[in-house]
């Protein structure tokens, strides 16, 4: 039997005195070193056996060439390919590329962090399922909601407002208000361009914090807002509505 030690890995079970040599294609050889003569040293990994003239001979297996992290033996050349073991760093005209293991994320390391947006320049995106490409620019972190005119009463609500009154409380859903003007159903104007292909974004509720950054408190009382969008509010016996009795919304998006 004739092993090619160049292309596999060596395993020794000190048990069962079992030898398994296992190839680049995954196909594993077994031997049984009882009654051989053979004996092997997982510690130093030295196969030793007796010749017919008595003498001991050793094979040193410590030096077996094994291919991993990302590039594997072929046709007795070492080739680019393979999953990748441990964390590798790659220079590129001394620009260091890391990939990690173990489920992190992709590091690019070595970036300049400073420049901003120029005029030509794209941003890399991921998008679904795991696709990169070139953006033209980014999303902002936070927005503000599109403009809509809070009802102080119930026979004020029109369908567009999204609301409900209950009680004495007022319920506003702030993204389909949001949904409803960025997605155009609403009466409105833009550019006249007839090759106009660009639409704002919509983000889907889940993406988004909510944020009531200011509001006339002579107004408005038990303001709240929740994790869906969803905006509650009294109107104070003594409200006096003036300019200035309005509230700032804030959408964030989340990391």
């Amino acid at each position: 039997m004739v092993l090619n030690l160049n292309e596999g890995t060596v395993a020794y079970n000190n048990t069962t005195n079992v030898l398994t040599y296992a190839n680049q294609a995954g196909t594993a050889t077994i031997l049984n070193l009882n009654n051989t003569g053979l004996t092997y040293d997982p510690a130093t990994a030295v196969l030793s056996y007796v010749n017919t003239l008595g003498t001991t001979q050793t094979v040193d297996l410590s030096g077996l060439v094994q291919a991993e992290s990302g590039v594997e033996i072929h046709e007795d050349k070492v080739k680019l390919g393979g999953s990748l073991t441990r964390t590798t760093t790659i220079l590129q005209n001394g620009n260091p590329l890391t990939i990690a293991t173990g489920g992190d994320a992709l590091t690019i390391s070595g970036l300049d962090k400073t420049a901003s947006q120029a005029s030509g320049d794209y941003l890399l995106a991921v998008g679904a399922g795991d696709q990169v490409k070139a953006l033209k620019a980014a999303m902002p972190k936070f927005f503000y909601m599109p403009s809509m005119v809070l009802p102080l009463a119930d026979d004020q609500i029109v369908p567009t407002m999204h609301a409900t009154y209950t009680a004495g409380t007022f319920t506003i859903d702030l993204h389909a208000v949001y949904t409803e003007q960025f997605g155009g159903t609403n009466p409105g104007t833009s550019t006249s361009n007839p090759t106009k292909t660009t639409t704002l974004p919509i983000l889907p509720k889940g993406e988004l914090d909510y944020y009531i950054t200011f509001f006339d408190d002579t107004v408005y009382t038990n303001v709240a807002v929740d994790d869906n969008g969803m905006l509650t509010y009294r109107i104070s016996p003594t409200a006096d509505p003036t300019f200035g009795s309005f509230m700032n919304v804030v959408f964030a998006i989340k990391p």
